[in-house]
């Protein structure tokens, strides 16, 4: 009973944490615009709001190693597909496991209850002795190609933009966000899914009436409009 009261304790106090995000929606946008980890504390040092101000109480305990890779990783993945992005996550991970951060990360972060955690009068936990500065170089690192990551092919088809039934059978446990195509007995959800996917392809330039068409072909034609878009929005974005 004690124990379960302690776990408890930190539920609450991050679901109240979580439950201010929606609400302060603009204000998370307004300050993680920035492509790095140092602009974005710097703009949440200018907010008054006092989501902001917890915000960073909270970050300012993090690994800045582990947000600098992370905010990269999100950066870098808007313009990858979603092999890509699988394969930089695998390398990344690779690359994380053998270094001191990961290690502290582990020891005194997830095996520290949060009620045994050293914290701030507000209830955020301190910083756990996390480096205060990380080069760019050391966070390029993590991104190079891993030897391990050849022992375990991803198996994902070429430009794919979601998880391929493929995927799902190696990882059955992964949340699954795809229509079985040739098991699907509602055939009028068959015939309306059928109906919207070449209304699609009609709004991207494909008549699927033209038989010659392939699956590989509409992922490359696709792919190439979604790039061309991410590239025309990146420009706008640094003019």
């Amino acid at each position: 009973m004690h124990s379960n009261i302690l776990d408890n304790m930190e539920t609450e106090h991050d679901h109240e944490f979580n439950s201010q995000i929606l609400v302060n929606k603009d204000l998370i946008n307004r300050n993680f615009l920035y492509n790095s980890v140092e602009e974005i504390f710097a703009s949440l040092r200018r907010e008054t709001h006092p989501f902001a101000k917890l915000i960073l109480q909270r970050m300012e305990a993090n690994s800045l190693q582990s947000m600098k890779v992370a905010l990269k990783m999100i950066r870098k993945a808007t313009n990858m597909c979603y092999g890509d992005t699988l394969k930089m996550e695998q390398n990344v991970a690779f690359n994380m496991m053998n270094d001191p951060e990961l290690e502290i990360g582990v020891k005194k972060v997830l095996g520290v209850p949060y009620f045994k955690a050293e914290k701030t009068p507000e209830g955020n936990r301190l910083n756990p002795g996390f480096a205060s500065s990380i080069s760019d170089q050391k966070v390029d690192s993590f991104f190079a190609e891993n030897p391990m990551s050849a022992k375990f092919p991803l198996k994902v088809v070429e430009n794919a933009l979601l998880p391929t039934r493929e995927y799902f059978r190696l990882f059955p446990d992964s949340m699954r966000i795809y229509l079985n195509e040739t098991l699907s007995y509602n055939h009028d959800m068959r015939r309306a899914i059928d109906l919207e996917i070449k209304e699609l392809l009609r709004e991207e330039g494909i008549d699927f009436r033209n038989k010659t068409i392939t699956v590989p072909y509409l992922r490359e034609v696709i792919m190439k409009k979604i790039n061309m878009n991410r590239h025309l929005l990146e420009r706008a974005r640094r003019t």
